[in-house]
């Protein structure tokens, strides 16, 4: 049907269009010499109207002619000054003559006044209809003699030729039609037979072979069908090698894609669409599917490179080794999630700055008392005393430290299944144990309480996390107003701890979790702290799947808040 619809398309379009500019022309033409036909009758009006002497008459003669020439014919007579001033007008009543608007301006009259005569066509408001408007200067006088005739004429031969044309336009088309649309049928029937075979195959769907009268077309059709059968036995080949190959790239764990020269995916894998954030089939402009901004930052970078290179990029929190290569047109992108690797780079760098950093203090410490001593053996027993816990004192700082560390890297490298909870742990009898042990050292500022039922947590994680946040309360508000509040359910124990302050500064709030960071304002600096301890006690919550928090206080102070989930 499609083959039928072109070929009478084909030739009837080109006939119709040459038909209707010839018909147009022609109505054009008609028109203008109708209207110039009515601009002849106008002048020859002008000059009977002029010759009669009419215009010579008294005023109210020649009024009364005029009128009568105007009821007589739609012919409209105005007389108007050289300023423009409407004398007279046979379309209204003399007592209304001298409210006419000025005529200076009207085209026609400018024309008259400028080139002896003048012509114009417009809308008169005084009529209520089109017309056309011939104005000549009178040889005596320097007035200007205007006549006007409705386009009446004009308008109703354009109505007839529109209706004449449409006759002849459908009647034509209708003979067209009907002869061409034979003709296509009788010419089109085997190319529409080859048509829909090729259709079926692009369609992919399996064709149908018809036999034709026609040896030629039968030969055609044919070879489409050899070709056809050895294209389908390829087509399976490489769907199943195709298949196998995108099996393997989808077993690794490198993100692969293949680019074609316009950037448009010849090859993907599901880690590369995991990496990216869409779906990636043969033939997507990458930048048209990505839509994450990092990842369309990621995707512009690797089309304008133009030679094969390798870079790291972090993406969505994670670092990736990006690797181009270019082969054969295409271009080949591996993205390797480097992410573990670089924590640990990083981790280790920064592990060991800060612990230098931490060694130095304590250790110069014990260096320079010990130098002192030896360099002095006839010291006084008291200097020599105090010069040894200065000693002793350093080497506690060190050994505090170091076992942080070590507690520190045993809680990042545990898992959720490492825990081992060991026996229950009664939350009274653990405030008491707390509270007798802080008793020499903190005993007027410390408030503990706890209640609920007994605590799934292993023992020593418990200690740790109430140890540590104290002993952070005390170190940074100098013990004045500490409160201690456990509180254990079923499934979850909450361990509030609250200082006196000072509140933490807002600028310092994000750091103060990580590894050695101590806050500048500590109010109590006789106590040492090695900055792991709240590293410590977040690394704890973790293993429980939990999690502590901070915020300010109304006594304006700090509040430490644990929430973690019991161990079944």
């Amino acid at each position: 049907m499609r083959i039928y619809i072109r070929l009478f398309s084909f030739i009837i379009i080109p006939v119709m269009c040459l038909t209707l500019l010839m018909f147009f022309s022609y109505q054009r033409q008609l028109l203008a010499n109708a209207e110039d036909e009515l601009i002849h009758e106008l002048k020859n009006k002008w000059e009977i109207i002029n010759a009669s002497g009419v215009l010579e008459l008294p005023p109210h003669e020649s009024r009364a002619r005029l009128e009568s020439i105007s009821l007589a014919t739609p012919l409209r007579i105005t007389l108007i000054s050289s300023e423009g001033v409407v004398i007279d007008d046979s379309y209204v009543a003399a007592d209304s003559v001298p409210d006419i608007e000025n005529h200076k301006s009207r085209p026609e009259i400018q024309d008259a006044f400028t080139e002896g005569e003048g012509v114009e066509k417009r809308f008169s408001a005084t009529t209520g209809q089109r017309m056309i408007y011939y104005a000549k200067e009178l040889k005596e006088g320097g007035n200007v003699l205007r006549i006007a005739y409705p386009m009446l004429y004009v308008e109703s031969l354009k109505k007839k030729m529109k209706e004449q044309a449409y006759a002849t336009f459908f009647g034509l088309f209708a003979v067209l039609f009907a002869v061409l649309w034979f003709i296509s049928l009788r010419v089109s029937r085997p190319v529409v037979k080859i048509s829909r075979i090729v259709e079926d195959i692009e369609s992919g769907r399996p064709p149908l072979f018809p036999i034709f009268k026609s040896r030629l077309m039968d030969k055609v059709a044919g070879l489409i069908y050899r070709t056809y059968n050895a294209l389908e036995k390829q087509k399976h080949t490489l769907e199943a090698e195709k298949k196998k190959l995108n099996g393997l790239v989808n077993l690794l764990e490198e993100g692969i894609i293949k680019l074609d020269e316009n950037g448009r995916v010849e090859l993907a894998n599901k880690r590369a669409e995991k990496i990216l954030g869409c779906s990636l089939r043969y033939g997507d402009d990458v930048l048209g599917r990505v839509t994450d901004r990092d990842a369309i930052v990621l995707a512009k970078e690797i089309l304008s490179y133009e030679a094969d290179c390798t870079k790291v990029y972090e993406l969505q929190n994670k670092v990736y080794e990006i690797y181009v290569r270019f082969m054969e047109g295409s271009r080949i992108i591996v993205l390797t999630d480097i992410t573990d690797s670089e924590r640990y780079s990083t981790y280790k760098s920064e592990l060991i700055t800060n612990i230098s950093h931490e060694l130095k203090t304590p250790l110069a410490l014990v260096m320079g008392y010990a130098e002192t001593l030896m360099e002095h053996p006839d010291m006084k027993p008291e200097d020599r005393e105090k010069f040894l816990g200065k000693v002793y004192k350093g080497t506690m700082q060190l050994n505090q430290l170091i076992n942080d560390v070590i507690e520190l890297h045993r809680y990042e490298s545990s898992s959720e299944e490492d825990i081992e909870v060991g026996e229950e742990t009664e939350p009274a009898e653990y405030a008491e144990e707390i509270r007798e042990y802080y008793s020499d050292k903190f005993a007027p500022g410390i408030r503990i309480t706890a209640e609920g039922v007994p605590v799934k947590i292993n023992r020593a994680h418990l200690s740790s996390l109430v140890t540590n946040l104290i002993e952070n309360a005390v170190s940074y508000s100098g013990g004045d107003y500490i409160e201690v509040r456990m509180l254990s359910t079923v499934d979850e124990f909450s361990l509030d701890v609250e200082d006196g302050g000072p509140a933490i500064p807002a600028e310092e709030r994000e750091r103060i979790f990580e590894r050695f960071y101590t806050v500048s304002k500590s109010r109590n600096k006789n106590i040492s702290s090695t900055g792991l301890g709240l590293s410590i006690v977040k690394h704890i919550c973790r293993l429980y799947r939990g999690g502590i928090s901070h915020e300010t206080n109304s006594r304006g102070g700090n509040s430490f808040k644990v929430r973690i989930t019991q161990p079944e």
